[in-house]
């Protein structure tokens, strides 16, 4: 592949894809962990409990255990939610004690505040979308490089 159009060809396709891929998945995972940022900023951290686990079944039939969680604000009426991310077998056992954030305007707009429901999803995200763009960047810088060189 010394061929200067076929790299071109190559180089051109690897740019389609991280282009259509790797930086949409980038930009998903940094506004995801922008948005957790702004949540640990914003919302009140309270001690929740565990009231038990809802055994839900997804499309695939599949199903995850998602914990319910009851807590009290201050001068407020007990709130209770079902966190959003399941696990199969269940995280928490009814009684356990959680940490939560919620949103000191809107009370039922709660989650579990740990680093699994927080930092994963983003993480996830910005992970699949930078590694092949920065794989994707140091090609493009090497084969520019190899390029310039002066040829005998």
């Amino acid at each position: 592949m010394n061929d200067l159009g076929a790299k071109l060809r190559v180089l051109f396709s690897l740019n389609i894809f991280t282009l259509i891929i790797a930086v949409p998945c980038l930009g998903v995972g940094l506004y995801e962990a922008a948005k957790m940022g702004r949540i640990l900023q914003s919302y009140e951290r309270i001690e929740g409990t565990i009231t038990g686990n809802s055994y839900i079944i997804d499309q695939d039939n599949s199903g995850a255990y998602y914990p319910d969680v009851a807590f009290q604000p201050e001068d407020s009426r007990t709130i209770r939610f079902t966190e959003g991310i399941g696990t199969s077998p269940a995280r928490y056992r009814a009684g356990d004690k959680v940490a939560v954030l919620y949103n000191p305007t809107d009370p039922s707009d709660a989650l579990i505040n740990s680093w699994m429901r927080l930092w994963v999803g983003p993480l996830t995200f910005i992970i699949v979308g930078g590694i092949p763009l920065l794989i994707n960047l140091l090609i493009n810088y090497f084969t520019l490089v190899e390029m310039r060189r002066p040829r005998p």
